[in-house]
């Protein structure tokens, strides 16, 4: 499906200046609130200035940050990103070892972290710089490098930032997004999406999905592109998040699946959160029934937006149209500006060719064929009417006697049921068949496993054929392991077994 080419529509700037840009137009607006700390925006240059002269690196050298949630992710990236130097975020909650393998695979050259981090580190093979808790009036002493690299020498087809994928089918990678492509993502979005949504929002929002993950990090930085006012959540806490909705009168949110699956699970708040408009929903599939049950518990909602996307392009390359009424519910919607999609004869596998493709791994190469075309891994079914659906990953697929069992098939199956909060289903080997599925699914607390487990096969015989049973087992578990983005880690899954 072929359309208009974006590099018609995005400017051809680096994205940082465009940001820093941006920033003067706003001035004595409230950018970042966090608890009693408050920049506005006329403070962020500065600010980020100060940081620069922390970071004696070259152009294409390689931050790594590890911390929460905090005011100093945009202003290390805005320091970062004027001398050449790229950033790459992970969990603050990762182990030493875990750190040790992110600095691997990024190439990083600094740490940056908390004192709380730094304090249970050994020896990471790098300098650490340890930031404090942040005040208004921080500043260094120039380094040596003061005078460092300059814009003038970076191009906007250089890196900008270099987040992890998620690693929910092996170990995460590090993927190399340049200038072009955040420019490519944001006018694409910003001419589907955004610029009518912020029409008509107060520009507040809420920012609790991860900062060191993609989505979250690009949310970030459309907010402070567009003058919204960002109120961080260092953790996620449903009462507090309904809280600061009803305080800061938030219009629009962005959450992920398993955020959905906490307030599914509470099931009923009260008529809360009356401010709340639109709901953006990423990540992860979340089915037409569960988006159901989520918007009877906020009638208020006129949007809720479901997305697909992967760090590899960015954020998103697919979006629910403004206005759709809930008509498509469970879909990820339609294929948006910039992007063009085929889909494999063979299997359904969708391709995505776009400006907004990521340029490469640090360790080696996308799969990006000749012509430009990525494959997503991802096995997806298009409506007449141009929406997307996601079957199933290409990866997750289960060989069932040679035949292909969808897991997303037999997962929505099983979450038709009453009692069940989240379910992964995956393969595991047998010597006769290849494969069997297996299930691993959260249940309601209090609920009874055996009486369950009698519902469950009688529905599964019901609706689903012989090979498509749970002859793999089934586990119980308190939680599924997920990355910062909320996707169920089935390789995490599958090592309990071995």
């Amino acid at each position: 499906m072929k359309i208009v080419k974006m590099s018609d529509y995005y400017p051809s700037v680096l994205f940082h200046n465009l940001i820093l840009e941006n920033i003067n137009k706003f001035e004595n607006r409230i950018a970042l609130v966090d608890g009693e700390k408050i920049v506005y925006f006329n403070e962020i240059p500065k600010l980020a200035e100060s940081l620069e002269n922390t970071i004696d690196l070259e152009k294409g050298d390689v931050i790594l940050v590890c911390l929460p949630n905090s005011i100093w992710f945009p202003l290390l990236f805005l320091a970062a990103a004027k001398l050449g130097v790229v950033m790459s975020g992970i969990s603050s909650e990762s182990t030493e070892t875990e750190i040790q393998y992110f600095i691997q695979e990024s190439g990083a050259k600094m740490l940056y972290t908390d004192q709380k981090t730094s304090d249970r580190l050994s020896d990471v093979g790098i300098p650490i710089y340890v930031l404090q808790e942040f005040d208004n009036n921080f500043s260094v002493n120039p380094s040596k490098n003061e005078s460092g690299n300059n814009s003038e020498i970076i191009t906007i087809d250089d890196v900008l930032l270099a987040p992890f994928s998620s690693g929910t089918t092996g170990s995460p990678k590090c993927c190399f997004l340049t200038h072009r492509n955040f420019l490519a993502s944001t006018y694409s979005l910003k001419q589907a999406v955004f610029d009518d949504l912020l029409k008509e929002s107060n520009k507040k929002t809420l920012a609790f999905l991860p900062f060191y993950h993609a989505s979250g990090f690009w949310a970030l930085l459309l907010c402070l592109l567009e003058g919204c006012t960002i109120y961080i959540m260092n953790e996620f806490h449903p009462m507090k998040m309904m809280d600061m909705i009803e305080k800061y009168e938030i219009d629009t949110i962005n959450i992920v699946p398993v955020i959905a699956n906490v307030f599914l699970k509470i099931g009923f708040i009260g008529g809360r959160c009356r401010s709340l408009r639109t709901i953006l929903c990423g990540s992860s599939g979340l089915s037409k029934e569960r988006c159901r049950r989520l918007l009877s518990m906020f009638p208020q909602v006129t949007n809720f937006l479901q997305g697909y996307g992967m760090t590899e392009i960015v954020v998103l390359s697919n979006l629910t149209p403004l206005n759709d009424n809930f008509e498509h519910l469970g879909s990820c919607g339609k294929l948006l500006p910039g992007f063009e999609a085929k889909l494999s004869g063979f299997d359904g596998e969708l391709f995505l060719r776009s400006d907004a493709i990521m340029k490469t791994y640090k360790n080696g190469s996308p799969n990006i064929d000749a012509d430009g075309w990525m494959k997503s891994g991802d096995i997806v079914e298009i409506s007449d009417n141009g929406f997307f659906n996601i079957v199933d990953r290409k990866k997750d697929m289960i060989k069932v006697n040679g035949f292909q069992v969808s897991p997303t098939e037999i997962e929505n199956v099983i979450l038709s049921l009453s009692k069940v909060v989240e379910v992964a289903v995956v393969g595991i080997e047998d010597e006769l068949s290849g494969q069997l599925p297996k299930a691993f699914i959260v249940l309601e607390e209090g609920s009874e496993e055996l009486l369950f487990i009698k519902q469950l096969e009688h529905v599964l015989r019901e609706k689903l054929s012989a090979i498509k049973q749970l002859r793999g087992g089934i586990s119980f578990l308190k939680n599924l392991p997920k990355s910062a983005s909320g996707k169920v880690q089935k390789n995490r899954l599958l090592e309990q077994l071995l």
